[in-house]
C-alpha cells in the first residue's frame, strides 16, 4: 500500500462494502494501522489492480483463554465475486490462526439487505452465528 493509487482502489473498495472514505482519510488509517503490530492488513491483488483486500486484529480474549483473529474488513473486487477468492483469504487466516496458535476467527457483518450474500458466504466456510452486535456513536 506505497501508492496514491494503491489507495485510492482500497477506497473504491471500501465504498463496494459501505463504508465511503476519502483517500486522505483511509491514508492516515493505514499510517496508525501499520503501528499496530496486532493489526494486519492482506491485499489481492490482479496484476497491478487491488481485486480484494481484509483486515484483522488478534486480541486476546476476556471470556476463554487464548488469543482470537477478529476480521475488521473483508471485501471483493464485484467482478472477481463468487471467484474463490473471499474462500482463498479465509483459508489464509486459517493457516495464519494455526501458526499464530489462535483458535478462534470471529467477525462481524452488517444486518443490511445487500449483506445476505455474505451471510451464507461465511455459513459456507464453516463459520456460525454466534452473537448481535451493537454500535453508538459518540460525539
Amino acid at each position: 500500500m506505497d501508492s496514491d493509487h494503491d489507495i485510492a482502489q482500497l477506497t473504491a473498495l471500501l465504498d463496494e462494502l459501505g463504508y465511503p472514505v476519502s483517500v486522505e482519510k483511509l491514508q492516515k488509517r493505514l499510517k496508525i494501522i501499520a503501528h499496530e503490530p496486532h493489526y494486519f492488513t492482506f491485499v489481492a491483488c490482479d496484476a497491478q489492480k487491488v481485486i480484494g483486500f481484509m483486515g484483522c486484529i488478534k486480541q486476546y480474549a476476556w471470556q476463554y483463554d487464548g488469543f482470537l483473529l477478529r476480521i475488521e474488513a473483508l471485501i471483493i473486487k464485484q467482478e472477481y465475486r463468487n471467484q474463490g477468492l473471499g474462500h482463498q483469504f479465509l483459508s489464509f487466516m486459517e493457516n495464519f490462526a494455526h501458526e499464530h496458535a489462535i483458535h478462534q476467527i470471529i467477525l462481524n457483518s452488517g444486518n443490511r439487505p445487500e449483506r445476505q450474500a455474505a451471510h451464507a458466504f461465511y455459513l459456507q466456510n464453516g463459520f456460525s452465528i454466534s452473537s448481535t452486535g451493537f454500535s453508538k456513536k459518540i460525539d
